[in-house]
């Protein structure tokens, strides 16, 4: 299925404003001639890394690697491949940003929520006008806003103890997996205050973010004796969680503090991760490990 002009617009847009390298910090000061959407990306292992962009006359990609394959800690899309992509586009003549703007076929201006960027919710507290194209989004409403309830300490309750309640605000609150990344790019996000140990929720706060059901995961060799480790990755939302690590039924660590990581030396197979915390909480995921074929 095509994407509207209206959609394009907006993409390449947004990958115009991406912060570029230290060399490029400046090159908003020489106008549309050096405006450039541009994307970058690292493989696992950091053994190939590449970058592509666009302005509206060129198109340039990078990619950069070794002939063996072995991995580089420092070998990344935005550090390597990136700086020469611009390298290329500043060498090339008569660079510009495109001419004209695209035609909407059908204009029309939404309310969307400034946190989620989805259509606003009767809950979303901050609001923002977006005009775009009408057939170039579908109606899906936020719901990553939540009422939260808390009692005379501040801290959040379940709604088991409403007779403790002394006051009820709202939060945005993402799902464990993306709210561990999302706050590491937003200081100014808000975590829901913890739980009254004494009115814990039903629900579990415990997040397995890596891997994710049902993956099938090839772990390259470090070198010709030694196959690489699985970095098993999980998310707590209270601070003070102890994270317990099984794979298989047998334990393996435990983990204190965010991040909670866990290195895992697996054999070609079936698996499965558990991880629970000192509530009784728990998540579980089932992936394979692939051998080379």
């Amino acid at each position: 299925m095509p994407f509207s002009p209206a959609t394009m617009d907006h993409v390449a847009k947004a990958m115009s404003d991406l912060t570029r390298p230290r060399e490029e910090k400046s090159w908003q000061l020489y106008g549309t001639d050096y405006k450039i959407a541009w994307k970058t990306g690292t493989s696992y292992g950091h053994k190939d890394a590449w970058a592509m962009g666009f302005n509206g006359r060129y198109m340039v990609g990078v990619w950069i690697g070794n002939e063996g394959g072995e991995g580089r800690f420092d070998l990344t899309g935005l550090s390597k491949a990136a700086p020469v992509m611009f390298k290329i586009f500043n060498s090339l003549p008569e660079n510009q940003w495109f001419a004209h703007p695209p035609v909407y076929s059908k204009q029309e201006t939404i309310t969307l929520c400034a946190e989620s960027g989805k259509m606003a919710g009767p809950l979303c507290k901050i609001k923002k006008k977006f005009t775009t194209d009408k057939t170039s989004y579908k109606y899906q409403h936020c719901t990553y806003h939540q009422e939260v309830w808390l009692n005379k300490n501040g801290l959040s309750i379940s709604p088991e103890c409403k007779e403790q309640l002394v006051q009820k605000d709202t939060f945005f609150v993402l799902p464990s997996y993306m709210e561990y990344y999302y706050r590491q790019a937003h200081g100014e996000y808000r975590i829901v205050p913890e739980h009254d140990a004494a009115c814990m929720p039903s629900g579990t706060a415990c997040r397995i973010i890596y891997p994710q059901q049902g993956m099938k995961i090839f772990l390259p060799k470090e070198n010709a004796d030694k196959q690489n480790e699985l970095i098993a990755k999980a998310y707590h939302r209270n601070r003070e969680a102890k994270l317990f690590w099984f794979i298989d039924n047998d334990f393996r660590i435990m983990t204190g503090k965010s991040p909670h990581d866990c290195m895992l030396n697996l054999l070609p197979g079936p698996h499965t991760l558990t991880v629970t915390d000192q509530w009784g909480n728990k998540d579980e995921v089932h992936f394979e490990i692939i051998a080379r074929g």
